[in-house]
């Protein structure tokens, strides 16, 4: 009978730091912003940060849409893009803004990160 192993793994501490502010990031910018006096996107789009999202993925689907059209593709293309538009729908439209760990929820389930 073999012996098992246990493995520890050290994960640097400025790796989870970094986890950690990206998770907290969200709510904190409008905060820090304040208190800096800096110009930001957090700030200017305020309450109505959904309603500016949901313009910006109108635009990007739309844009996408139209490109795989003059490129001539095909179905599959297009039911791609269907299923990316009903992601980000859900996303937008299910995110509390108010609470870091359902933004990260949300935002980890993009394939890109």
């Amino acid at each position: 009978m073999e012996k098992e192993t246990q493995t520890n793994v050290e994960v640097p501490v400025v790796e989870v730091k970094e986890k950690l502010a990206s998770v907290t990031e969200p709510i904190q910018d409008r905060e820090d912003d304040l208190k800096v006096g800096v110009k930001s996107t957090a700030l200017r789009f305020g309450d109505l940060t959904k309603e500016w999202v949901t313009g910006f993925g109108i635009i990007s689907i739309c844009s996408l849409a139209l490109s795989g059209y003059n490129a001539h593709l095909g179905w599959p293309y297009f039911a791609c893009l269907a299923a990316a538009s009903r992601q980000m729908t859900w996303q937008i439209y299910t995110v509390d803004l108010s609470n870091c760990a359902d933004c990260n929820r949300k935002y980890v389930l993009i394939p890109y990160n």
